[in-house]
C-alpha cells in the first residue's frame, strides 16, 4: 500500500536534538517520550513502516521570534530540543544553518542507501525504496540577510547536486516576500507573529520569477502558497496571468479549507467580532466556524471548518485545480477545523483593503483551547487506530475537507488531491492517524467513512456531483497515485505535456 505525502519534516526534530551534529540522533532515530506536537511523526523508520514510496522532505529554519518566546524556549527545556538550536537565528551564515540540516538528512540517507534515496528526477525513482524530493518553506531559510533569498535561490537552482520541488514564500512571521497569514497558537501574543503590510512585493515578485525561470538551472521550481495571507494569494494569482505564468501549476503543500466564499460580504457573516488592537495597527479578529457536513446522531461535537485565512477560501480550490496543481490535505486537527479556534490577527490597512469592516461585540474573547491537545499517550500503529477518543470525529473532518474541495472545483479535483501531512511541523496530528507509519490504516478507514459522509452531502446539496464512484480506486489516488502523476510530470528533465 504505497503512500505519498507532499509535505513533511522527516529530518527536523533529530536536527534540533543536539547543537553538534555527532551528538545528535540520525533521521531513523523515533522520538516518544513527549507529548505529541513533540513525538516523531515521520521519521525514515515510521516512513518505512507506513509505506512511503514518495515523500517530499521540506526544510525550515526557525525564524527568530522563536528564539525570543518565553513558551518555545519552556518547550525546548523540557522535550529533547536542544536551547542552542532553538537559539539559533535566521540567516546566521551563508545558508549554513539551512546546508547543515541538508547534510543532516544525507547523512541518514547514506547510512541505509537500500532503503532509502534522494531523487532529482522521476527517471531515478525505485520502486521499492523510500524517495525523497526536496523542498523549502520559507524564503527565510535561504537566506543569509533579509534581500538575498533571491540570490541563493538563484545558486541553489544552478548546483546540480540537488534540485527542489517547491519553494513556500513565507512562513509564520514577517518576511520581505509578501504578507503572511497569522498561525500560531500559544505565542499568539508576540507581535511578531502578526502579519504587516499588503500582499506580494517587489523583491517577492522577483523570487516568483527565478523560480519559475526554466533557464536558471534547467527547471520551474514551483511556488507553495501555503502561508502566504489572502491578499497576498490573490495577487500571487494575478501576477500569474499578468506574467503569462498560467501553465504552471501551484502548489498548496499543507492545507485546509475555510469552507466559505472570499467575498468580502460572505466573510463578514462569519466574523464575530474585528477590533483595533496594538495601536491601531492590527484587527483581531473573532471568526464563528462555518459548518460542514454533519454526522446524524452526534450529540457531542458538530462537523466545522476553521476559517482563518491561512486555510484556502471555495475560489481557490478552483484556481489550484485549474492550473493543475495539486493540495496537499494536512493532517493537522486544528486546520481541518476539528478543534476550536481562536482569534486571528491582520494587518489594518490590509484588512480594510479586503473590504472587511470592523465589528464590536459584548462577547468575551475565545482564548486558545490548548487543553484539547493533552492527550493520552497512544502507541501508533495499534491494530484499530479509529477506537482512539476523537478518532472518528477527525476522520470524519477529513473526509468532509475533501467532499468540499470536489463541491468547489468539480469531480476533476479528485486528481488533485493528496496528503500534505505536515508531520514533524509541531502540529496536533488527528488521532486517526497519528505519524506516517499509519497510512494504511488511514486508506482502510478513509475507504469505510467516505460513502457514509457522501450520503450526507448529498442530502446536504442536492444536485452537486461528488464524482465518487469507485471509493477505493479513488482513496488510493489521494494516498498515493495523484502525488505520483504530479512527479513524473513535473519533477523531470523533460516535462510531459
Amino acid at each position: 500500500m504505497a503512500s505519498f505525502d507532499l509535505h513533511f519534516h522527516p529530518s527536523f526534530k533529530s536536527f534540533m536534538s543536539n547543537d553538534v551534529e555527532s551528538d545528535r540522533g540520525d533521521c531513523w532515530k523515533v522520538y516518544n517520550d513527549f507529548v505529541s506536537v513533540v513525538d516523531s511523526q515521520s521519521s525514515l523508520t515510521q516512513c518505512e513502516k507506513g509505506d512511503v514510496n514518495i515523500g517530499v522532505a521540506t526544510f525550515i529554519t526557525l525564524e527568530p521570534p522563536y528564539a525570543t518566546s518565553f513558551l518555545v524556549q519552556l518547550a525546548a527545556g523540557l522535550s529533547f530540543f536542544d536551547k542552542d538550536m532553538m537559539n539559533r537565528p535566521t540567516g546566521s551564515g551563508d545558508l549554513q544553518y539551512f546546508k547543515e540540516e541538508l547534510a543532516h538528512l544525507e547523512a541518514s540517507v547514506a547510512a541505509k542507501p537500500d532503503k532509502i534515496k534522494i531523487i532529482k528526477d522521476f527517471s531515478e525513482l525505485d520502486e521499492n525504496k523510500i524517495n525523497l524530493i526536496l523542498a523549502i518553506e520559507g524564503a527565510h531559510s535561504i537566506a543569509s540577510n533579509e534581500h538575498n533569498a533571491e540570490e541563493n535561490l538563484r545558486t541553489l537552482k544552478q548546483d546540480n547536486k540537488y534540485r527542489f520541488l517547491y519553494l513556500t514564500m513565507v512562513h509564520q512571521t514577517r518576511y520581505a516576500t509578501c504578507n503572511h497569514a497569522f498561525s500560531v497558537k500559544l505565542i499568539a501574543g508576540n507581535e511578531q507573529f502578526w502579519p504587516k503590510g499588503q500582499g506580494l512585493t517587489p523583491f517577492g515578485k522577483a523570487l516568483i520569477n527565478t523560480a519559475y525561470d526554466k533557464s536558471i538551472g534547467g527547471y520551474q521550481l514551483l511556488i507553495d502558497i501555503k502561508h502566504m495571507s489572502i491578499a497576498s494569494r490573490k495577487e500571487f494569482y494575478q501576477y500569474r496571468i499578468d506574467h503569462e505564468y498560467q501553465n504552471i501549476p501551484i502548489i498548496a503543500s499543507h492545507v485546509g479549507f475555510t469552507g466559505i466564499s472570499w467575498k468580502s460580504e460572505k466573510l463578514m457573516e462569519y466574523i464575530d467580532k474585528a477590533e483595533l488592537v496594538n495601536s491601531d495597527q492590527h484587527v483581531r479578529v473573532q471568526w464563528k466556524k462555518p459548518k460542514g457536513i454533519q454526522k446524524p446522531f452526534t450529540l457531542f461535537w458538530d462537523c466545522e471548518f476553521n476559517p482563518w485565512s491561512l486555510n484556502l477560501y471555495d475560489e481557490e480550490i478552483k484556481i489550484i485545480v485549474d492550473s493543475g496543481g495539486l493540495i496537499g490535505l494536512i493532517l493537522d486537527r486544528r486546520v481541518l477545523g476539528a478543534q476550536k479556534v481562536s482569534s486571528e490577527f491582520f494587518d489594518h490597512q490590509n484588512y480594510l483593503a479586503l473590504g472587511l469592516k470592523l465589528k464590536r461585540s459584548r462577547e468575551e474573547w475565545v482564548e486558545d483551547q490548548e487543553h484539547e491537545d493533552q492527550e493520552t499517550k497512544y502507541d501508533e500503529g495499534q491494530k484499530d487506530p479509529m477506537k482512539r477518543l476523537d478518532a472518528p470525529k477527525h476522520l470524519w473532518h477529513l473526509c468532509n475537507q475533501i467532499l468540499h474541495a470536489v463541491k468547489c472545483a468539480g469531480p476533476k479535483a479528485w486528481d488533485h488531491l493528496t496528503l500534505g501531512s505536515d508531520f514533524d511541523g509541531l502540529i496536533a496530528a488527528i488521532k486517526a492517524c497519528i505519524s506516517v507509519a499509519e497510512y494504511p490504516y488511514l486508506e482502510k478507514n478513509l475507504i469505510e467513512m467516505l460513502p457514509e459522509v457522501l450520503k450526507q452531502a448529498q442530502k446536504a446539496h442536492p444536485g452537486v456531483d461528488f464524482g465518487l464512484n469507485d471509493v477505493a480506486t479513488q482513496v488510493k489516488n489521494i494516498m498515493y497515485n495523484n502525488g505520483r502523476r504530479f512527479i513524473k510530470k513535473h519533477f523531470t528533465e523533460h516535462p510531459q505535456a
